[in-house]
């Protein structure tokens, strides 16, 4: 079985491999065997984890620094680590006025359509979001994401991110509807450029979940998390990380919306898959036992 999986990953043949992993999978719990259980979650997560040529290729051709450039390359790089530190110390007006230069020095000496132009003009609107000024922010997120979809392509993962950015700020502002369009692109957008069991898509899709749940809507937000969890696991299998944290997650949303057997029922699902698959109790583990104790003392039992 293993040298198949080998040759279907080499050979191009993810659907293959994909199904011989998962069954591996199941090989190694009921063995079992703790170290070829680690190994197959391993191969799993590389296998979703393919990034296509052209992403790798179109990046790459816009990040080109000339000899003559490498000077500049380091000064924004300093520039921008100075407002990643004064972001952090919440600074944010040094930041804007920091991060501000860093723009101009990119898009005087590297040009418009260079990523790192590209980049700087996505982080100050980063910064103008801390500092509270959203029309700002808006303007250069804006900015960002029409420069890097004629650089990059409207479905690079890095165009998509600079989305994600602008949907949380229309998020923040409550401009709630606008936010859940542009999660709704971003994830179609993921599920065509790579693929519907990509962590970069899964997170994407997490975050309409995030949506749903800050307006009020837990009965979608259980829905859309019900289905991202069988998607998880149709592509990473029931015993591994990816999946527990999601049942995890599922099983928190069904307790805080009052839903105690629900709940219930699905960290003692987490737990029981725990057990067969690890040899050791972990934090998952220990957080699905206190929430089911919660649950339990809340239940009267």
């Amino acid at each position: 079985m293993e040298m198949v999986i080998i040759l279907a990953m080499e050979g191009g043949i993810p659907e293959l491999a994909l199904q011989m992993l998962l069954m591996q999978e199941s090989v190694a719990v009921s063995k079992p065997d703790k170290s070829l259980l680690q190994d197959t979650h391993e191969q799993l997560t590389e296998l979703n984890s393919v990034t296509p040529e052209w992403i790798t290729a179109s990046l790459s051709a816009a990040t080109t620094i000339e000899a003559d450039q490498v000077e500049i390359l380091e000064a924004i790089e300093s520039m921008s680590a100075e407002t990643s530190s004064l972001l952090e110390n919440q600074q944010f007006e040094g930041a804007v006025a920091a991060q501000e230069e860093t723009l101009m020095l990119a898009e005087e000496m590297l040009g418009a359509e260079h990523w790192l132009t590209i980049a700087a003009a996505r982080d100050l609107g980063y910064a103008y979001r801390q500092l509270g000024m959203a029309d700002e922010a808006d303007a250069y997120y804006n900015q960002a994401i029409a420069i890097a979809s004629s650089v990059l392509g409207e479905e690079h993962p890095q165009t998509l991110e600079i989305y994600e950015l602008l949907g949380e700020l229309y998020n923040a502002v409550g401009a709630v509807e606008e936010s859940m369009a542009i999660s709704d692109v971003v994830v179609s957008s993921l599920v065509s450029s790579l693929g519907e069991g990509h962590e970069k898509t899964i997170d994407a899709r997490l975050t309409l979940v995030d949506n749903f749940e800050s307006s009020g809507n837990y009965e979608d937000a259980r829905a859309a998390l019900e289905e991202i969890c069988l998607t998880v696991e149709n592509y990473y299998g029931i015993w591994h990380s990816f999946t527990l944290n999601c049942l995890l997650r599922q099983a928190s949303l069904s307790g805080s919306t009052s839903n105690l057997e629900e709940a219930e029922a699905t960290y003692q699902v987490v737990i029981q898959r725990m057990a067969e698959a690890y040899p050791t109790v972990n934090s998952q583990a220990l957080l699905a036992l206190t929430q089911l104790a919660e649950i339990y003392r809340e239940q009267g039992k």
